[in-house]
């Protein structure tokens, strides 16, 4: 998950209200599938795994497949 800042504070508010969400255990939207980096899949892994004793609902609990890295 990511939150950049701008400056539209109605989308700002929007993105963070669903972030919170998100983080207190509301399952986020599918994504459409499309290609992948996979040395971004691992950096979000590697924050993933840093941040959840913070934050025990940040998961990464799929498998991509592989044609889609």
């Amino acid at each position: 998950m990511c939150l950049e800042g701008g400056y539209n504070l109605i989308s700002n508010g929007l993105c963070a209200s669903e972030c919170v969400s998100v983080l207190l255990g509301k399952c986020p939207e599918s994504l459409p599938l499309k290609q992948y980096n996979g040395s971004a899949i691992e950096t979000l892994k590697c924050v993933i795994g840093f941040q959840s004793t913070n934050w025990p609902n940040l998961k990464f609990d799929f498998d991509l497949p592989e044609s889609l890295i």
